[in-house]
Formats: structure tokens, sequence, C-alpha cells
């Protein structure tokens, strides 16, 4: 019996097994490189997002309203007096205007942080944006408390008065949304936030 075709057809059958075990398991390598590579950019979008909310807070804390921020409320609602009103008044307006404009930044990019962490969410699942839901609810006790004290200054300026059962709501707002020198304690925990997703995302990031 010629056994050379036999021999011939079990090699040829065996290189052709290890050949695709071998583009198999390159296959797998490759698909799990590419998901981590995606998890890595998309945890690196996410973190990215989360520091321009963190100095974006920080700025808009800032209890100093700079000219620039004044002149586009100014521009904003047409640098026109209403009847009757004076400097001061107009003034006044044009900062609630730039407050408001504050809120409004805010707002936008915590929207982009949750927009961010979707992805992330679907490829590791809710544990991994933990810290976003942390810092998320922080987050909206700030545009609670800039929604909070414009409420509460339309109503002043139907009235003219200011209600004693709402002073001390007034001052926990306004420490939420000014910075402070010292004892900012809103501040602080904006940070702790902040620096708990900087942790859990650099791990997966990597150095």
């Amino acid at each position: 019996m010629n056994w050379l075709p036999v021999v011939r057809d079990i090699v040829v059958t065996v290189a052709a097994a290890v050949t695709a075990i071998a583009a198999w398991r390159g296959l797998s390598v490759w698909k799990r490189e590419l998901h981590t590579r995606r998890i890595v950019e998309r945890s690196t979008t996410l973190l990215e997002k989360v520091l321009e909310l963190r100095d974006l807070i920080t700025r808009v804390r800032d209890p100093f309203m700079g000219k620039d921020e004044i002149s586009v409320a100014i521009r904003e609602i047409g640098a026109t007096r209403m009847e009757g009103e004076g400097d001061s008044q107009f003034f006044e307006r044009s900062a609630r205007i730039a407050t408001l404009r504050r809120r409004n930044s805010v707002v936008e990019a915590l929207n982009a942080v949750r927009a961010s962490s979707v992805p992330v969410e679907a490829a590791l699942g809710t544990d991994a944006i933990s810290s976003i839901d942390a810092l998320r609810s922080v987050v909206n006790e700030l545009i609670y408390s800039f929604d909070t004290l414009a409420s509460m200054d339309s109503e002043e300026a139907e009235s003219g008065q200011q209600a004693d059962e709402l002073k001390e709501l007034r001052t926990e707002c306004r420490d939420r949304i000014r910075r402070r020198q010292n004892g900012d304690f809103f501040g602080g925990q904006i940070d702790e936030a902040i620096k708990a997703v900087e942790n859990q995302f650099r791990k997966q990031i990597g150095p």
C-alpha cells in the first residue's frame, strides 16, 4: 500500500487546522485589543469632559464677574433700559442674565459628561460609571441653587420683599454658587467628586 498520499493528506489537513487555529487566535487577540482600545478612547473622552466641567465650575463659582461677562449680558438684552430703570437696576438685570449664562454653561457641560458616559456604560456596565453618578448629583445641586436664586430674585423684584423664612435657603444657594476663600464646603464636595472620577477612570486608561 502506498502510504505517501495518505500521509500527505494528513499533513495538509493538520497544517490547515493549525493555520485556522492560529488565525482564530489572532483574530480573537485583535478583537480584544480593539475592544480595549475603544474602552480607553471612550474613557479618555469622558475624563476630558469631566475635567472641562471642573474648570468651568471653578470659573462660574467666581464671586466676581468680569467685564466681558457683563458686556455680553448687556448686549444680549439689547443694551436698553426699561422705562424708569436706573443705572443700578440696569446693571442688576445684566448681572442676572450673566448669572443665567453661567448656569446654562454648567448644564451644557454636564450634558456633555452624561453623553460621554453612555458608551462607557454600554461597554463596562453601570458600576463603571458610579463615580459619574455621584458627580452629577453634586453638580445638580449647583444648578438647583442657580434656579432657586433666580426664582427668588424674580419674586423679590415683583414684591420688593424678602420673606424671612427664605433667608437661610438663599444663603445656602449662594454658598454653592459662590466660591469662598475659606470654608468652601461645597467646593470641597465638588473636588472630592471630581477626584473620585479621576481615580476610577485613570485606572481604566492606564499610565
